[in-house]
């Protein structure tokens, strides 16, 4: 029988997930697509197409609000 603890993912458990960069580069994504929001021609591109319908893409943007918070809004351009 295999040792479940020096066999990551053994006993029908996934290893737990590790990011490789720390957070970093979904920062960076967040970031841009945050900055892309103050283009009002995106906006309209997003209206045209009924992303504003999508209750996944509203959602998305509930969660981006922290970028509200100081800690964030700084990075912001």
């Amino acid at each position: 029988m295999a040792d479940v603890e020096s066999n990551p993912g053994a006993g029908g458990k996934p290893p737990p997930y590790k990011d490789p960069d720390n957070g970093s580069r979904r920062f960076l994504l967040e970031l841009e697509f945050v900055q892309c929001l103050a283009n009002p021609t995106y906006i309209h591109y997003l209206a045209q197409n009924r992303y504003f319908k999508d209750e996944a893409f509203i959602g998305y943007l509930k969660y981006l609000k922290y970028w509200q918070r100081p800690e964030y809004i700084k990075y912001i351009m």
